[in-house]
């Protein structure tokens, strides 16, 4: 790679920040004082090594392990773990955003590059590496295990086996009475995690780096997640200054970080990177508006199978080459009739439909094969070579066309991060539930984010899903995946109502009122209401501004159902004082019961301890309500 060859996107990130030192001066080392680093500098260095790299392979052959755009976000999670030491904090904690298949993993790969910069390994001193996948699926760990560098631990979580192997590990640990014994030990686990894998050993180290990848999915509060991390001392809901580790820094990344970015959108410590897409993407933007996203149906009933057999399945069929027909189907033993009902469906149509993986030969007696694809059968050797899944030594799934069509009914499977060949796969139906309603996550992260990608636009299948869910995804991408623009219905998340409105104040000198006013008015009598209301009404009308009286003349006119005009709140001066920043900062969302009372207002009403009466109104007919996304019930937040 030479500067020729940068993209437009990478020339004007370097016009922005690129002399901007990376790593300040007061954090170089003694034998490392008077040099310094930029981002340019830091963006050179990976260009040379990519060349380098490229010089001990066929050129022809020779794929490159990240690229512009991975090396710029890269660089910009380095820059942040670099400025959370600067402020002190010796730990940190860093969110990559990316769509779907933009390469996150390259980045992440390229995040642990940077890192071996010599001037930055020096002024860091970070050792091992860990990319640890929350979801527990072993297809997508043998994806990733094909595409990091061996010196990079690969481990999966969301297993009990382990938290329970955390939990014992954690228990040695501590057992260990000296630092020689803690030595050994650290030996002992890292022979064991040659052999047996990060999952058996579940430890984190100081001095490391710790990829957290689909960190959407798995992280709820008390998740086996929260738990393995909590042991070793990581809490994300705090401040890194506050974990019980040194040198450790976390970078969680996913293409649906809605409770994530909603949990921590007040954490100032918090390095939120965006991974753009490199060039030639084609993203869900892209396919909307070519019309590659149709809606879909729930499959409640035979007559939902057929409508999916005649219109998804049979014009596959009759398609001169074969290939690959990827319906999502529900879980749970009381939905098996479904994949029966494709069966007859399709012989009734007049098809030889094969049950199993089909084999050479299968096209003189078969028209199409049916398989289904879940965690029980995802191990068998037979289909993974079928549908090329990362087990039978193909990048990504689909990479070969099948002897005959395939219809392939797939279950928990297929989503978050596997990667797919588009040019065999004819169609995708994405079914749709049975309440109408898709959480935005899995419509992104199931079948249509799979055909997401680098590959030639034209293999995009048509995907049937949730285009209106989809489209509001798009669009928090595009406003740069803002906590307010966050899409609803998201997994650990609820919307929230806001209930706002002007708030009306008149503050009166006490001594400006007869002395049966203020009697009618103290907060010490069992006032009757009706004459209260009165006094108030009579002493806005004398001393209110002409907007406030006329808004009362037009409001007066109207009764609640109860026959009252307003509610009278009277409120000592110690208890004005408590809830009055309520007031000042839109306190009508706990006014929301006397709107669905259908009373046209209500007054809070000051009258003891001050020189003045401070009267607040507050008219139902100027209340609106706002609804917003919150985070709930995630390890991001503080619980």
């Amino acid at each position: 790679m030479t500067p020729k060859n940068r993209t437009c996107a990478t020339q004007e990130w370097l016009e922005d920040v690129g002399k901007t030192e990376i790593i300040p001066p007061m954090l170089l080392t003694e034998e490392l004082f008077g040099l310094s680093l930029t981002y340019e500098g830091a963006f050179v260095i990976l260009e040379k090594r990519l060349e380098d790299m490229k010089e001990g392979t066929f050129e022809d052959v020779f794929e490159a392990p990240w690229h512009q755009n991975q090396m710029r976000a890269a660089i910009e999670v380095v820059a942040g773990i670099l400025s959370a030491r600067q402020d002190g904090s010796f730990n940190s904690y860093s969110q990559i955003m990316a769509q779907t298949q933009v390469g996150k993993t390259g980045a992440m790969v390229c995040v642990e590059e940077v890192l071996r910069i010599p001037v930055i390994k020096k002024s860091l001193g970070v050792k091992d590496s860990l990319f640890i996948q929350c979801p527990s699926d072993k297809s997508l760990a043998e994806q990733t295990k094909a595409r990091v560098p061996a010196r990079v631990l690969v481990g999966r979580m969301s297993m009990g086996t382990t938290l329970k192997n955390a939990k014992k590990c954690r228990e040695d640990w501590d057992n260990c009475k000296t630092e020689e014994a803690r030595r050994e030990l650290r030996k002992d686990w890292a022979r064991r995690i040659k052999v047996e894998g990060w999952e058996s050993t579940p430890v984190i180290f100081d001095n490391s780096l710790m990829m957290l990848d689909e960190a959407h999915y798995g992280t709820a509060a008390q998740s086996v997640t929260d738990a393995v991390l909590a042991l070793w001392g990581i809490d994300l809901s705090k401040d890194p200054k506050e974990w019980e580790v040194s040198n450790v820094h976390v970078c969680t990344v996913s293409a649906t970080p809605m409770a994530e970015t909603l949990a921590t959108q007040d954490y100032d410590w918090v390095n939120r990177v965006v991974l753009d897409p490199g060039p030639n993407y084609y993203g869900m933007k892209e396919m909307i508006e070519d019309e590659k996203i149709q809606a879909s149906w729930p499959l409640k009933s035979n007559l939902d199978v057929s409508r999916l057999c005649e219109e998804i399945i049979s014009p596959c069929l009759r398609q001169e080459k074969n290939g690959f027909s990827l319906l999502r189907l529900p879980v749970g033993s009381a939905k098996e009739w479904i994949p029966k009902s494709i069966f007859r469906g399709l012989e009734a149509q007049g098809y030889r439909v094969l049950k199993g993986v089909p084999q050479p030969g299968d096209e003189r007696n078969y028209d199409v094969a049916i398989v289904e694809l879940n965690e029980q059968t995802a191990g068998d050797t037979d289909l993974q070579n079928c549908l090329g899944t990362p087990n039978s030594g193909q990048e990504k799934w689909f990479s070969r066309r099948p002897p005959i069509p395939v219809v392939v009914l797939a279950k928990n499977m297929l989503a978050m991060g596997a990667t797919l060949n588009n040019e065999y796969v004819d169609v995708m139906f994405e079914r749709k539930r049975k309440n109408d309603v898709t959480q935005v996550d899995f419509a992104v992260q199931s079948l249509a984010g799979r055909a997401t990608g680098y590959d030639d636009k034209e293999d995009c299948p048509i995907i049937y899903s949730d285009p209106t869910t989809i489209t509001e995804y798009v669009e928090w991408v595009e406003n740069e995946y803002k906590p307010m623009s966050v899409p609803r219905g998201a997994s650990r998340t609820a919307v929230k109502n806001i209930t706002t409105c002007p708030l009306h104040s008149l503050r009166i000198p006490q001594k400006e009122l007869s002395a049966e006013q203020l009697e009618v008015l103290s907060p010490h009598k069992h006032t009757p209401h009706a004459p209260a209301v009165a006094v108030v009404l009579e002493v806005a009308q004398q001393f209110g501004d002409e907007e406030l009286r006329q808004r009362l003349d037009e409001e007066i006119k109207t009764t609640d159902d109860f026959g009252s005009i307003y509610r009278l709140l009277l409120w000592t001066h110690q208890k004005y004082q408590q809830y009055s920043p309520l007031l000042q900062q839109e306190y009508a969302a706990g006014l929301q019961g006397y709107v669905q009372r259908k009373q046209k207002g209500c007054v809070f009403l000051d009258v003891d301890g001050a020189s003045d009466i401070l009267m607040t109104f507050v008219f139902r007919s100027e209340f609106w309500v706002e609804s917003c996304a919150v985070a709930r019930n995630t390890m991001y937040q503080e619980q």
